[in-house]
Order: structure tokens, then C-alpha cells, then sequence
């Protein structure tokens, strides 16, 4: 699987714990394919808008000119 940042779409399998602060949910990874995700705590920003839930990363790369945020966002049907 090739993570290319300029993909709008990565298809990542994943399996954690989670738990839930506010806005912020803390993500716990037992299985990934990114081995070097497994066993490490991931923290997303939660926005409800409607029937859509986003999930959002913190600045990834900050201070370099590759920063940028990831999000997921999940529409209910």
C-alpha cells in the first residue's frame, strides 16, 4: 500500500479502544496496517454537524511546509 499524501484516500484497517473527553477523542491501536501505529494513542478533535461526525487530526508535520491536517469524516445513512 503506497501512503501518499497527495491521495485524498488511504485505505487503512484498524482496530483500538477508545474513549471519549469532551470534543476529543483518544484513540488506543491494537491492529493496524502501519505497524508503527500498533500500541500507540492517536488524538482525534470530534465535530457533529448534523449526520456528519469529522474527525480531526492535530497539525501533522508543523513547522514545515508539508503541515497539514488529516480528517475523517463519517456521514450517517
Amino acid at each position: 500500500m503506497k501512503n501518499d499524501k497527495d491521495q485524498p484516500f488511504v485505505d487503512l484497517t484498524i482496530t483500538d479502544d477508545w474513549s471519549v473527553d469532551g470534543i476529543v477523542v483518544m484513540r488506543k491501536v491494537k491492529h493496524c496496517l502501519f505497524p508503527n501505529w500498533v500500541g500507540g494513542e492517536q488524538k482525534r478533535c470530534a465535530k457533529l454537524n448534523g449526520d456528519q461526525l469529522s474527525l480531526t487530526t492535530h497539525k501533522l508535520e508543523a513547522g514545515t511546509s508539508e503541515a497539514r491536517v488529516a480528517r475523517l469524516t463519517f456521514k450517517r445513512v
